[in-house]
């Protein structure tokens, strides 16, 4: 809320030189509040993160939002997302491996605060293949036996998929 002029002067090793005329007044404006974290939802090497916009746009209409995925003291690349997004997808994390997120976001004056730090979420992976696959007939049928895959992807299996193909 407050205009400043400013003067601009040369500096040398003999002093300070003449200073400029003094420029438009300007004002300086807001860069937007922070969005808050609704969510973070694991998949397959990737975590969707979720917000809602910040209560304060700053001095102008937001343009977009930078997400920030951190492991630990380590930050990752950013990655941007269109100002009428309120969900990224951040993809290519290694499975196993815990991480926050930050949300900003971006206007016209600057890229805003960033959100208070996601839940910790851990990526997962697909599971690996069951092994020692057997089947067995019976009468209009046939009983499938099979031994659970050695990698989950860091997930739980819930359910098995049993697919027939005739030989």
């Amino acid at each position: 809320g407050v205009a400043f002029t400013f003067q601009v002067a040369a500096l040398t090793a003999t002093g300070g030189g003449l200073p400029s005329t003094p420029s438009s007044p300007v004002m300086p404006r807001p860069a937007p509040g922070a969005p808050a974290i609704t969510s973070a939802t694991p998949g397959n090497r990737q975590i969707q993160v979720t917000w809602t916009a910040p209560a304060d746009p700053g001095g102008s209409a937001i343009t977009a939002y930078r997400v920030t995925p951190h492991r630990g003291a380590t930050t990752d690349q950013a990655i941007t997302v269109a100002a009428t997004a309120r969900t990224a997808t951040v993809t290519g994390l290694v499975v196993g491996t815990t991480y926050t997120f930050t949300v900003a976001a971006v206007n016209a004056y600057g890229t805003g605060r960033d959100s208070a730090p996601s839940p910790a979420v851990t990526a997962i992976g697909v599971a690996g293949a069951p092994t020692l696959v057997r089947a067995a007939p019976r009468n209009a049928a046939a009983v499938v036996t099979w031994v659970a895959p050695t990698s989950t992807g860091g997930a739980i299996v819930t359910a098995y998929l049993v697919t027939p193909y005739r030989a």
